[in-house]
């Protein structure tokens, strides 16, 4: 009796070197992870209280970004695209509800539950009402330089 021999897949450089990009990508995530972000999980951080009132709009913000950062690239994908037609669709799905989660989950966090938004108001009307010289002087140096950078990045 035959026994079948099978020989081993051949793994092309291109997709060697793939592979070994992204398990790079996945452990300097997990380096991030554990060295920047570990006060998400450590409630004895010492900058645990700032983010103590806002844990439970930070949950889905953070799932559903890390949901979309995962999906998105994947919907650039020909081969995906083409052999997995029903996946594709249904990740594309899942990307938008995210995103469509993730950003006004993001905008609710940092405009109403940290009031960076009221601050940045209350600095606008009280920059903007020209009162002494001086803040007008600052004013324009700020426009100045706001114009002289937006220039600067966009070419």
């Amino acid at each position: 009796m035959d026994t079948p021999t099978y020989a081993a897949p051949v793994v092309a450089p291109g997709k060697l070197s793939k592979y070994f990009l992204f398990g790079f990508i996945g452990l300097m995530a997990l380096y991030v992870l554990r060295h920047n972000e570990a006060f998400l999980v450590n409630s004895a951080d010492p900058s645990w209280p700032h983010y103590e009132p806002i844990k439970w709009y930070l949950l889905p913000h953070g799932l559903a970004g890390a949901l979309a950062l995962l999906l998105g690239p994947m919907q650039f994908s020909d081969r995906l695209r083409k052999r997995f037609t029903k996946f594709h669709r249904v990740a594309g799905r899942f990307y938008v509800v995210a995103v469509c989660v993730a950003a006004p989950m993001g905008l609710f966090i940092q405009w109403f539950e940290e009031r960076l938004g009221a601050r940045a108001r209350s600095r606008w009307r009280r920059l903007s009402t020209p009162r002494c010289g001086s803040r007008r002087r600052w004013w324009r140096f700020y426009l100045f330089g706001r114009g002289r950078c937006s220039r600067t990045v966009s070419g």
